[in-house]
């Protein structure tokens, strides 16, 4: 999958197929709605959705490894 980071004009994310943000707090979370108006679809779209279950494996995989996971 392509990627690119860059800063977005306000307009171009009304134009997107869909969004989220990359900050560790949000995690992978899609974004909908910007200014109530729909992003896309207006619902989480494929690559965010893949995304997301991919960082939740990764999540759950990393707190089954010993010295890892959550401290007990």
């Amino acid at each position: 999958m392509a990627v690119e980071e860059r800063p977005v004009e306000r307009g171009e994310l009304f134009l997107a197929d869909e969004t989220f943000p990359d900050r560790t707090a949000a995690q992978i979370t899609a974004v909908t709605r910007i200014d109530h108006r729909p992003i896309g679809t207006g619902q989480m779209g494929s690559v965010t959705t893949r995304l997301r279950s991919l960082f939740f494996g990764l999540v759950r995989a990393l707190a089954q490894m010993p010295g890892v996971g959550a401290r007990r």
